[in-house]
């Protein structure tokens, strides 16, 4: 399972629902409660970290306009800094990434 999943499915618990490989529930950042989607095994969209080193994950929600990928959640939707969140992906981003 995919980092950005996991810490979203642990806020949310059974607000989550999982289907064909397309995960849905509320937005972590606006809190719409169905707007916001997340395809965890998707590379189109990704940064250019992400797309690098082959992170898969994106995230968008219709309510808010928020989108961004693995990296871009970890940071931005669980507060995590940004070499830990590098970390946690397995990979060696830099900030200039």
């Amino acid at each position: 399972m995919s980092v950005m999943l996991e810490l979203y499915r642990r806020r949310f618990g059974d607000r989550v629902d999982m289907s064909e490989g397309q995960v849905a529930g509320p937005c972590p950042f606006c809190g719409d409660a169905d707007r916001f989607s997340m395809l965890p095994a998707r590379f189109t969209g990704a940064g250019r970290v992400c797309t690098i080193h082959r992170v898969p994950g994106t995230y968008a929600c219709r309510a808010c306009g928020r989108t961004g990928d693995s990296l871009k959640y970890l940071t931005r939707a669980e507060g995590v800094a940004y070499s830990e969140a590098c970390r946690m992906l397995g990979i060696a981003g830099r900030k200039e990434d």
